[in-house]
């Protein structure tokens, strides 16, 4: 997918993946056969062997929750592996959330899987797509959403919104409260890009009872 799909989508979507590097063989060979079992198409290339887990709407919890459960029935911890993670809004002024119970997060920790976030949030006329975009976060529980920090971060990388992700989450893990929802807002007037490690996961599930991705569009300037 590319950014320019994101217009014309009716409905936002989610797509899921899996990417495996530099597997040894044996660990190819059952994966393989996994996913042909439950026809997930695979390709390889340059060391890295994708397997496409599905599309969804924009309830993806389901679809990679199946997955899991049977990488989970038939492979070991990966030893070097990520789950791509794809989420697309059409170009509206609505926010759209991709909910995420942490309990399947932790699930895809123990599996030794890291998340990849890749999001094309809605651009509008105010704030136009940009080839190095600017991304405006905000990570907060779900009752104090309102009256958080909106952080701006001009970075073409996900480095600099993946540090963010960890700064922020344990901020919020220090403060005592119910087991609730964490909110992950996202406005960008370009792809946004970042890597959930698996010691955050493990740090989501402990805490929360869900991790709620938000695409928003991005404030007028």
């Amino acid at each position: 997918m590319t950014p320019q799909d994101n217009g014309a989508a009716l409905a936002p979507r989610s797509e899921v993946g899996l990417r495996v590097f530099d597997a040894p063989s044996h660990l190819a060979d059952r994966l393989t056969s996994l996913a042909h079992k439950r026809s997930w198409p695979t390709s390889a290339d340059n060391g890295v062997l994708l397997v496409e887990l599905g599309s969804a709407g924009d309830a993806p919890a389901a679809l990679l929750g199946e997955a899991i459960t049977h990488l989970t029935a038939e492979i070991d911890p990966f030893p070097d592996a990520d789950l791509f993670l794809g989420l697309f809004s059409p170009d509206t002024r609505e926010a759209r959330s991709f909910p995420l119970p942490t309990d399947l997060l932790s699930q895809c920790a123990k599996l030794n899987l890291p998340l990849v976030l890749d999001a094309y949030p809605p651009a509008t006329d105010e704030a136009p797509e940009r080839e190095n975009p600017t991304k405006w976060l905000r990570l907060s529980t779900e009752t104090d959403i309102a009256a958080s920090p909106i952080s701006e971060v001009e970075d073409h990388t996900s480095k600099s919104t993946s540090e963010f992700i960890v700064t922020r989450l344990r901020d919020l893990v220090a403060i005592d409260g119910p087991r609730d929802t964490v909110i992950l807002e996202i406005a960008s007037n370009g792809q946004f890009g970042a890597v959930v490690a698996v010691d955050t996961l493990h740090t989501l599930a402990q805490r929360f009872a869900t991790f709620t991705i938000r695409l928003i569009p991005p404030p007028a300037q």
